[in-house]
C-alpha cells in the first residue's frame, strides 16, 4: 500500500507539468499538506488561494463526511444530485482538461457545499475514493471582480472515505481565462519547480520506506 502511494504521488507530481497556452499561472505546493482525514472531527480548514487575506473556500470534515464550502460568489465543478435531491458531487478533472467559463460535461459551478466523499451503513459515497482517490479538482473565485480559474490537488490514497490531503493549487492570473488541470507556469520558471518536485518526491519517499 505504501509503495502504491508513492507511485500515485510520483505520477500526480509528473502529471502537474501539463503546458499553458493561457496567460499567466501562480501556482503554490505546500511544504506541509493540510490533513482533512481527522475522524470523527468536527474540523475545517480555510483555503485563501491568492493569499490576499480573504478565505476562498472552507474544507469540513466530521463523522466522515468530507466537503467543500465556496464562499461568496466563488464555485467548485461538481456534479448536481439528481432531482429531487439538493447537493453535489465535487468532480475530477484528468490532468490536461481545460477548466473554465464552460463546465465539463454534465458538471456545472457549484457555489454550495459540495461533496468530496461520505461513509455510511451503505459503503462510501462520492468520487474521491478508488479509484479515484487523487487527483484535480476545479475551481473558479473572484479577485478584484474578475473570476479566475484554477484547480487544486487531492491526494486520498488512504483510500478510507471522509477525507484526504490538500498538496497545491494553481490559478490563472488573467480573469476569465481557462487554465488546464496540472498547468503550472512556464518555461523557465518550470525548471526551478521540477528541482523542487525532486525535493519533494525524496522527501516522500523516505517518509513511505
Amino acid at each position: 500500500m505504501q509503495g502504491r502511494r508513492f507511485l500515485l504521488l510520483l505520477g500526480s507530481l509528473f502529471a502537474l507539468y501539463v503546458p499553458s497556452t493561457h496567460g499567466g499561472i501562480s501556482f503554490t505546493w505546500l511544504d506541509e499538506p493540510i490533513n482533512m482525514t481527522r475522524w470523527p472531527g468536527p474540523y475545517s480548514a480555510d483555503l485563501d488561494l491568492d493569499a490576499n487575506g480573504f478565505v476562498d473556500f472552507i474544507l469540513q470534515t466530521e463523522n466522515l463526511v468530507f466537503e467543500i464550502v465556496p464562499q461568496t460568489g466563488n464555485a467548485v465543478l461538481a456534479w448536481p444530485y439528481p432531482p429531487p435531491d439538493a447537493g453535489s458531487l465535487v468532480i475530477q478533472p484528468a490532468a490536461g482538461q481545460s477548466i473554465g467559463e464552460t463546465p465539463l460535461p454534465g458538471s456545472t459551478w457549484w457555489e454550495d457545499e459540495s461533496l468530496f466523499s461520505a461513509w455510511n451503513n451503505i459503503g462510501s459515497i462520492g468520487i474521491w475514493v478508488p479509484p479515484n482517490e487523487a487527483g484535480y479538482f476545479g475551481i473558479r473565485f473572484t479577485i478584484d471582480s474578475g473570476s479566475h480559474y484554477g484547480w487544486v490537488y487531492l491526494d486520498n490514497s488512504w483510500g478510507a472515505a471522509g477525507g484526504g490531503d490538500i498538496l497545491g493549487w494553481a490559478y490563472e492570473t488573467t480573469p476569465y481565462t481557462s487554465i488546464l488541470a496540472g498547468a503550472v507556469p512556464e518555461p523557465s520558471t518550470l525548471v526551478l519547480l521540477g528541482i523542487g518536485s525532486l525535493v519533494v518526491l525524496a522527501r516522500i519517499r523516505r517518509k513511505y520506506r
